[in-house]
């Protein structure tokens, strides 16, 4: 570690550049005109020294996805835009899922910092936008055949260049999306965040009597890998590999992710190979994202503890051949790529389990998994709206405690209050519920999904851009742990209920119910070895169903009583 900074010092001012960060986040969130981003905070913010180099990240919000794929965003700009050719006032955006974060509805906006007349840091955040333009409203749509079909692709450019705008860049991009106010609102949120960043890392400095953040980039990033490193040793050298399914672009087909962990020493190399080719479907992951999702499994895994920076990531290389489904050749569709962002988790997770199987989830039902997107006309404004609606499935089970229900993990987006979704669109919200037996059973279970059922009280039909994953290949357990449920899309269930493509864009009537059903998180450990007090509180509490804590658990509960009968259950623990 550098000599000028003893480790009282450098825990003080490591902690003053998380709180830039944590005030970028702030500005963004409550600024933005959008409810994806100022209730659902599908948005991350992070701040790099003047090499490139990630020295602080959000922490309580922000993607995996974005905040893994940023680092490659600011290489590929040093390619575009030199450090010497950057100027105070200049604003670099794009949105190209290649070089950025994976999906065409997530822009990058990024400023250079200057003090002094020097160039010191950037300021970088991405935030996910609720339209993209393209031939879908709101951007995530699975059946896509190409890139050019998802939207307007934004190449790495100046929005801003020494402090003037670029106002026909702004028209191109207002012009092709359906709110564009909600776009511009959007987008100087992000400026914003940018700018309070500069203001407070310039205060920070001269606070602090730094001239720059060179000596202390290198202490934070020289600690950060020293700790990785020092949890990589401590795991057993070997290779690890795991396989994991998840559904194909069409119901009854598969795609197979397939991943190969090697540990030696304090280094760790990560290899996809074996995974599926490239769908024609927009499933693809893009490397940036299939590495953000890879490093973010590992990390939380050997040391959740040490902020997240470019040291973290030096131990860990990562590969994944081109062509496949984790590292697809341009110009493949992509607007689905979330969809493997669980999946990636959990085949990490399932290689990792071999070597620390105390450290591990079992695989979870996922945030987004069920993503549909209402787009129509809102009769109380008279105006286009588009809600993407946003909301999780259960937590997969841990060595030594359960899932959690309706948790969003691995991305850190949040659901829409209900009372925000029925303010702002034409959409009745009619039951929002834990689904009963969802989760996945083991000696920990795994967390509930739910039900969430969406009536349409609009005079004109309503689009809706469903996005649905874990229909056929559930959250899987670990260890004798049982798979949590599917998912489920149902229009108008009852009697005359009909199953909905998981996905294809369809068109609801006024009038008209769907059901999202979202899966529940798979089991850790055995289910007959679960405690039965605590399998008769999830009975009590309408979480297990008495058939189900009988026959799959093995405990014998008196319906009429609510009490165990533990004879019977020892009983029945017993029988093979």
């Amino acid at each position: 570690m550098s000599e000028k900074f003893d480790p009282i010092r450098l825990e003080i001012l490591w902690s003053g550049l998380l709180s830039i960060v944590e005030e970028m986040s702030l500005a963004l969130k409550r600024t933005a005109y959008s409810e994806l981003v100022r209730e659902a905070n599908d948005f991350s913010c992070a701040l790099f020294d003047a090499e490139g180099n990630m020295l602080a990240q959000t922490d309580w919000i922000g993607s995996p996805g974005h905040l893994g794929s940023i680092p490659k965003v600011v290489k590929n700009t040093y390619n575009e835009f030199p450090p010497e050719k950057m100027r105070e006032g200049d604003v670099i955006i794009t949105n190209d899922p290649f070089i950025g974060s994976g999906h065409l509805p997530d822009i990058v906006i990024m400023t250079p910092l200057f003090y002094q007349g020097k160039l010191i840091a950037f300021a970088v955040n991405i935030a996910h936008h609720s339209d993209i333009g393209g031939r879908a409203p709101g951007g995530h749509v699975a059946d896509s055949r190409e890139i050019f079909e998802e939207g307007i692709r934004i190449p790495l450019m100046k929005l801003y260049d020494g402090g003037k705008e670029k106002k026909e860049i702004l028209k191109i991009l207002t012009a092709n999306v359906r709110l564009p106010n909600q776009l511009m609102g959007d987008l100087k949120a992000q400026m914003s965040a940018n700018y309070v960043a500069a203001q407070r890392l310039s205060e920070f400095l001269r606070t602090n009597n730094l001239k720059d953040l060179k000596s202390l980039s290198e202490a934070v990033i020289e600690v950060s890998e020293r700790n990785i490193r020092k949890e990589i040793e401590k795991l057993p050298d070997g290779e690890y590999s795991y396989e994991e399914l998840m559904d194909g672009p069409e119901p009854g087909t598969s795609v197979k992710l397939k991943v190969t962990i090697k540990i030696s020493g304090s280094n760790m190399h990560v290899d996809w190979t074996g995974s599926s080719p490239q769908t024609e479907w927009g499933l693809n992951s893009v490397f940036n994202y299939t590495y953000a999702y890879t490093i973010h499994a590992i990390k939380g895994s050997i040391d959740p503890a040490t902020p997240f920076n470019e040291g973290c990531m030096k131990p860990i290389e990562v590969y994944a051949p081109e062509g496949t489904i984790v590292n697809p050749r341009v110009p493949a569709a992509v607007a689905g790529r979330h969809l493997l962002s669980w999946h990636i988790n959990a085949a990490v997770f399932g290689a990792l389990a071999q070597a620390i199987p105390e450290r591990v989830l079992a695989a979870s039902g996922g945030v987004g998994v069920n993503m549909p997107q209402f787009a129509g006309i809102n009769p109380r404004t008279n105006k286009p709206f588009i809600h993407v609606s946003i909301h999780a499935g259960g937590l997969g089970a841990r060595a030594d405690r359960d899932g959690i229900h309706a948790f969003t993990f691995p991305p850190r987006a949040e659901n829409t209050p209900v009372e925000v979704v029925e303010t702002v669109t034409p959409l009745l919200i009619e039951d929002l519920s834990l689904i009963q037996d969802s989760c996945g059973p083991g000696k920990y279970r795994g967390g509930c999904g739910i039900k969430m059922d969406v009536k349409i009280i609009s005079e004109k039909p309503v689009t809706v851009v469903n996005i649905c994953d874990r229909m056929e290949y559930p959250a899987q357990g670990l260890f004798g742990g049982l798979a949590g449920s599917k998912s489920a899309i149902i229009l108008n269930p009852g009697k005359e209920e009909k199953k909905l493509h998981p996905k294809r864009i369809v068109t609801v009537e006024n009038g008209n119910i769907i059901r999202f059903m979202l899966p529940g998180g798979g089991g850790y450990g055995k289910p007959s070895e679960r405690d039965p007090e605590k399998v008769l509180e999830d009975v009590v509490n309408g979480i297990v169903s008495l058939k189900a804590a009988r026959e799959i658990y093995k405990v014998v509960i008196d319906p009429k009583t609510m009490k165990i009968d533990y004879k019977a259950t020892e009983k029945l623990r017993r029988t093979p």
